[in-house]
């Protein structure tokens, strides 16, 4: 799986909220990515993620990768992009139900409050000096 950390200008990172209806986590916040498709490299399986969940393309040019480890069953590939205007962002219905620009402190309060999907709030704490640079 794949997932990004999108920064604005001012250094806040999009989150959004997944669907509802969700099987997993419904509910609950998250950054935007997914699944790889058989045969999709993993920039561009998090570039396709991105665009479908919030609207956001993303320019030309290689992603920073922040992360890749294994969570059996799942190889889970993190990368950071920064952005030099904030982008609109546009919800993928029955995925995603909310965004909205955090903090890295805002960021840390929603994992101690349990607002963040349980496996996102792992990896935040796996990589949260990184992420908080």
């Amino acid at each position: 799986v794949v997932s990004i950390w999108v920064r604005d200008p001012q250094g806040q990172l999009l989150i959004t909220r997944r669907a509802a209806v969700k099987k997993s986590w419904g509910g609950y916040w998250e950054n935007p990515g997914g699944a790889v498709r058989f045969g999709e490299e993993p920039e561009a399986a998090v570039r396709r993620e991105l665009e479908e969940e919030t609207g956001i393309v993303l320019p030309d040019g290689p992603l920073p990768e922040l992360d890749c480890h294994w969570t059996p069953p799942l190889l889970v590939y993190t990368y950071t992009v920064q952005l030099p205007e904030r982008p609109t962002v546009r919800l993928q219905p029955g995925e995603t139900e909310a965004a909205k620009w955090v903090t890295p402190t805002q960021l840390r309060e929603a994992c101690n409050q349990g607002r963040m999907a349980g496996p996102i709030e792992q990896q935040i704490r796996r990589y949260w000096e990184k992420l908080n640079a």
